[in-house]
């Protein structure tokens, strides 16, 4: 499969005719939520502090949605290399924390 995610996203989200601001918040959900169940494996977190930390961050959620709908192509960068990065050498790695 050639492309990013996010931009696939979009596609998908546009050919079912979901409109942008829940694409968004839809697509930020999902990473968010991805995260969180790392973290929820990682540490000794149970579901419930992951339930609730995914509640805390909704409304932060929403309002970053809002903010994407101001900006412009120009605005356009990718702020999450690292963790790009990262994800991208964990398959390679000698010894993983999640084999998935």
């Amino acid at each position: 499969m050639k492309g990013h995610y996010a931009v696939l996203y979009g596609i998908y989200c546009e050919a079912l005719g979901v409109n942008v601001f829940h694409a968004v918040m839809t697509f930020m959900y999902a990473t968010i939520s991805g995260l969180v169940q790392n973290a929820v494996r990682a540490v000794p977190f149970g579901q419930n502090t992951g339930v609730q930390a995914l509640h805390k961050l909704l409304a932060s959620v929403e309002e970053a949605a809002k903010t994407v709908k101001t900006l412009t192509l120009d605005d356009l960068a990718n702020k999450a290399l690292g963790i790009e990065l990262a994800s991208m050498k964990h398959e390679f790695l000698f010894s993983r924390l999640f084999i998935s």
